[in-house]
């Protein structure tokens, strides 16, 4: 889930079906979600944990941080 404002986008929550857990869909939904808020000219603001970590991990995307 989401909001969004005079372009940041908070990103709230991310959830995955049980049965897609572990495989690789959720960080596949992240950086598919941060890759078009990349290209909206969007700013970021993680609220989920699962997506700080990702970004932790990804520094390619520490650039869409909203300050």
């Amino acid at each position: 889930t989401y909001t969004a404002s005079e372009g940041v986008i908070s990103l709230r929550h991310t959830g995955i079906t049980p049965v897609h857990e572990r495989k690789g869909w959720g960080s596949r939904l992240v950086a598919r979600t941060l890759d078009d808020a990349r290209g909206r000219g969007l700013r970021v603001r993680p609220v989920c944990p699962f997506i700080v970590t990702f970004i932790d991990r990804h520094p390619e995307y520490q650039d869409l941080l909203s300050t």
